[in-house]
């Protein structure tokens, strides 16, 4: 939906140019431990009254401590209300890489006026400008490890950032921490079917709606034509004298926290997954894959406008789609999450 929302990559080495790491299993355990930790902090939060770009109220509210082995980090949270005195289902949305914009706060603004309260989580801009970052440095082919650690790190800490949302939410009165839902968008998707897999069992999400997102994190790298990812990606691969097809198989297996390794566990009738047609971003195929992966899922295709404007990729053309996708999601959410 924006140039740069892709990166929707949740890049995580489990397996790297030197060294051995913990595979999918153990790597999920590990985080269930450091969210247990986590819970026995006490949840501080301050909170700012604030206007969107279309003068819709929300409340700002900034949780802290995000993550304490990270130091004193917040999580912003973007609130947006309803009236009356619940306790109602609540949705969280997840981001795409360019931060929170007016695409999430559409989907907030068309929620809450038909009465179901949103939270929007951001990505801290630190740990976003990581991914950047990260393929952007790279020019030597043992350097690529560092890619693996840079997307691990900012995946642990999207899904902590989540797991400590939920925690919030349950300590809302005019909250059901019962039925929570939750929306990702590009990098958001990624994320979001991630969590879905991994706390599957948790079952702290009740459902839960990818718009553009996919698995297969290895080939949205190796093959995405995203403008800033296809210019590093080109960068360094003349550097180290390999192709695209080279460093897919290179790639292959070093994400721990790739959609497609927790799939099995997510309950399909529980997922929506929107996949846009003519999308070179996040190429449609790892959207039909991920579906597959999951099974029963259901899956909403959005058509391309390319015939009329070529230029515009499928992954940002689906914007032109909003209201349609609006209308979608939020008849998912009220039926999936209805008391």
């Amino acid at each position: 939906m924006a140039v740069g929302g892709l990166f929707a990559a949740s890049f995580l080495g489990s397996r790297a140019a030197h060294g051995v790491f913990m595979g999918p299993e153990q790597k999920r355990e590990e985080l269930f431990m450091e969210h247990e930790d986590l819970l026995t902090q006490p949840v501080r939060n301050s909170t700012t009254g604030r206007f969107d770009g279309k003068d819709h109220p929300y409340v700002e509210v900034n949780l802290e401590p995000y993550n304490y082995k990270d130091g004193d980090e917040k999580l912003l949270l973007e609130y947006y209300p309803v009236a009356g005195p619940g306790p109602h289902p609540v949705m969280i949305t997840l981001p795409m890489l360019g931060g929170i914009s007016f695409v999430e706060r559409g989907f907030a603004r068309h929620f809450s006026e038909k009465g179901m309260p949103v939270i929007i989580m951001s990505i801290p801009k630190g740990y976003r400008d990581a991914i950047k970052d990260s393929l952007r440095n790279i020019r030597h082919e043992e350097d690529l490890s560092r890619l693996s650690d840079a997307f691990n790190d900012v995946q642990r800490k999207s899904m902590l950032g989540v797991m400590r949302t939920v925690d919030w939410i349950g300590a809302r009165r005019e909250l059901d921490a019962s039925r929570i839902g939750a929306l990702g968008i590009s990098l958001g998707a990624i994320i979001l079917s991630s969590i879905m897999g991994v706390y599957a069992e948790k079952n702290y999400i009740k459902a839960g709606a990818c718009i553009l997102g996919g698995g297969n994190i290895h080939h949205i790298i190796a093959h995405s034509k995203e403008p800033g990812i296809k210019r590093d990606r080109k960068a360094l691969l003349e550097a180290i004298g390999r192709d695209q097809d080279w460093l897919e198989k290179r790639l292959e297996g070093a994400f721990h926290w790739d959609p497609i390794h927790h799939a099995h566990n997510i309950n399909g009738e529980n997922m929506l997954l929107i996949v846009a047609k003519g999308d070179t971003y996040v190429p449609t195929e790892t959207g039909l894959q991920l579906a597959e992966a999951i099974g029963n899922s259901r899956v909403q295709m959005v058509g391309s406008i390319t015939r009329f404007l070529p230029i515009i990729d499928g992954h940002l053309a689906a914007y032109f789609k909003k209201g349609k996708i609006h209308r979608e999601t939020f008849e998912f959410f009220s039926d999936k999450l209805r008391a």
